[in-house]
């Protein structure tokens, strides 16, 4: 089973380091991650809400011509990409914030290796350690996750 550490650690060098079955991660270290998720999910929430109104409002103008309605449809469209990937971030944050008041947040969902710092300081939302996540990307197998535990 895979336990994050939410205490400070007694050894000596440990904090930031995996050890297996173990993301060593002090108080510090995830209210920090815990408040980019929370700050980033507000920033993404304003997006989706000033998006939406931008789509509402082009609606209401209705197209004169063929020129406008083209140039309508296309904008329409490129709203509909933005909050679509808005949408998808959003949700990738609330899953971390899950993650991490569950208790699994660092552990890759496919292989069940921990993911390391650096990579959750980048990307901090991400589900999968580095080797997953180009395995995916590449559309190569991956290992996967060993269920006896």
């Amino acid at each position: 089973m895979r336990i994050v550490l939410y205490r400070n650690v007694q050894v000596h060098g440990a904090i930031g380091k995996t050890f297996p079955g173990w993301l060593v991660m002090d108080v510090k270290q995830l209210k920090q991650l815990t408040q980019i998720f929370e700050q980033q999910r507000l920033e993404v929430l304003s997006s989706i809400s000033r998006l939406e109104q931008e789509a509402r409002a082009q609606v209401e103008d209705g197209p004169q011509d063929l020129g406008d309605l083209s140039v309508s449809t296309l904008s329409k469209e490129f709203l509909f990409q933005q909050l679509t990937a808005s949408r998808n971030r959003l949700g990738k944050l609330e899953t971390a914030l899950q993650r991490v008041r569950k208790g699994d947040f660092g552990q890759c969902l496919n292989c069940g290796s921990d993911i390391g710092m650096k990579r959750l300081k980048a990307v901090p939302w991400a589900e999968y350690c580095r080797d997953c996540q180009e395995a995916l990307e590449l559309g190569q197998p991956t290992p996967l996750r060993n269920t006896a535990d």
